[in-house]
């Protein structure tokens, strides 16, 4: 009884009930049951059984937004689906920074939920978000991915979606290299170094799979050769990274990656040699006034301006691909893969992007096709040239006696001057007598 009368205990008393007053009010008030937020995940079941989620990170009056990760055997991905709450006709898709719009995610499901996030709807979007069938995203996947079979691994596994290379057959590809080869060496004496060195690359890998050759080897002959040698599946780092990552062991998903790189090589392939038999031999002559004092030694850089015969560029700005994902890359797969010529374009491209979708296009044909596009020439002496047909511009260089130098394509002197000239005739004998404007083709 003293002790509670004593000012110790009175202190104890105060400090005790000031802790605990000071703790009911850092209690933070419980959510209302109708928060927007409160929609997490969405299961969706694959057709073994096995599941995985989507991360919701946004239900609201702007829509659902749905992210996850997935792999493939290239590398892993993060995609993020975001589906518009007062349009549900627009999916917004991001994957590895690639991001494009479609018309419509093709699950009702998914719209009603999209729909019912904008109203704020809580009790639908609970009785819908139960676990969701695989086949309601089938029509989505085909939409915005090319070159996928869609394979649900579980959430217990490290890698519950994944994004599987199809299967492509071994037989009949040693034949269509063969055929392949026939054709580029019978068709003219002089065949083009890179197309012929494409060609070559495609038979090792062709190699690698029947056994007479090995991975380990095609590897360290792709890295020490130069990119334009190497055929479009062998040019992405992310193949590259993938199939030489170990070498030494030939595995299942090695095999799948090797023939998928066969089969893309071939379909480039037979598009080259199209155009390559489009290619015409010709001499362009240099005769510039030897009054000018330019000099006798010069270095000339063609670049097509515009080919004949070319087709037309495709819109190459809604899908994603595991491999091709650089602008040049989709653009040139867009033209040599069938299956990407299905795909309906998400936007018209304005004329930038067509302009210089066809100056990809254009470069990488005459870089692959023509014999040689950068050169030295004397004045007053012809090259013997073999190019798709159509308008070039040049670029002309001085150098002194550039055979004596080992290194100079690399270092060409500061320009002289450019025009343009012409290859379009059944034998081209263009000359350029002057710089800086349209050098007119000379009569043979």
């Amino acid at each position: 009884m003293q002790y509670k009368k004593s000012r110790n205990f009175k202190l104890s008393v105060q400090l005790f009930l000031w802790v605990l007053l000071c703790s009911c009010e850092a209690v933070p008030p419980k959510k209302a049951i109708n928060d927007r937020k409160s929609l997490e995940a969405i299961t969706v079941l694959g057709n073994n059984g096995k599941s995985f989620s989507f991360d919701v990170t946004k239900c609201n009056h702007q829509g659902l937004t749905l992210k996850t990760i997935f792999h493939s055997d290239y590398s892993s991905h993060k995609m993020t689906v975001t589906i518009d709450g007062t349009n549900s006709q627009n999916t917004h898709i991001n994957i590895d920074q690639t991001s494009f719009t479609i018309g419509s995610v093709h699950s009702q499901r998914l719209k009603q939920i999209a729909e019912a996030c904008g109203k704020n709807d809580q009790s639908t979007i609970q009785l819908l978000s139960s676990p969701l069938d695989l086949s309601e995203f089938s029509p989505l996947w085909s939409s915005m991915t090319l070159g996928c079979q869609w394979v649900v691994q579980g959430k217990l596994s490290d890698q519950p979606l994944l994004c599987r290379i199809p299967q492509t057959p071994t037989k009949g590809l040693e034949s269509k290299i063969s055929k392949l080869e026939k054709q580029l060496f019978r068709y003219r004496q002089r065949h083009p170094y890179i197309l012929a060195r494409r060609v070559a690359f495609a038979r090792k890998m062709v190699e690698v799979i029947t056994g007479d050759n090995s991975l380990a080897q095609l590897c360290k002959i792709a890295k020490l050769s130069n990119p334009l040698e190497l055929t479009l599946p062998m040019r992405s780092e992310t193949w590259m990274a993938s199939a030489c990552m170990d070498s030494g062991y030939h595995t299942n998903k090695t095999s799948r990656m090797l023939r998928k790189a066969i089969e893309d090589s071939i379909w480039e392939l037979n598009f080259l040699l199209t155009a390559f038999k489009n290619t015409k031999t010709g001499v362009l002559t240099l005769k510039l006034p030897r009054d000018q004092g330019l000099g006798r030694d010069f270095w000339v850089k063609l670049t097509p301006e515009q080919l004949s015969g070319m087709p037309r560029v495709k819109s190459v700005d809604c899908y994603w691909h595991p491999l091709y994902q650089s602008p040049e890359d989709k653009t040139i797969f867009a033209q040599i893969i069938p299956a990407a010529q299905k795909i309906a374009p998400c936007k018209e491209s304005n004329a930038d992007e067509t302009e210089q979708r066809e100056s990809i296009l254009a470069n990488y044909l005459a870089t692959s096709v023509a014999s040689q596009t950068e050169f030295a020439i004397s004045n007053g002496r012809g090259k013997v040239l073999a190019l798709p047909k159509g308008i070039y511009k040049f670029s002309l260089h001085r150098t002194a006696n550039p055979y004596s130098r080992p290194n100079f394509v690399s270092a060409p002197e500061p320009l002289l001057g450019g025009g343009k000239v012409e290859w379009t005739s059944r034998r081209p004998y263009p000359v350029i007598k002057e710089t800086s404007k349209i050098s007119r083709k000379a009569k043979p």
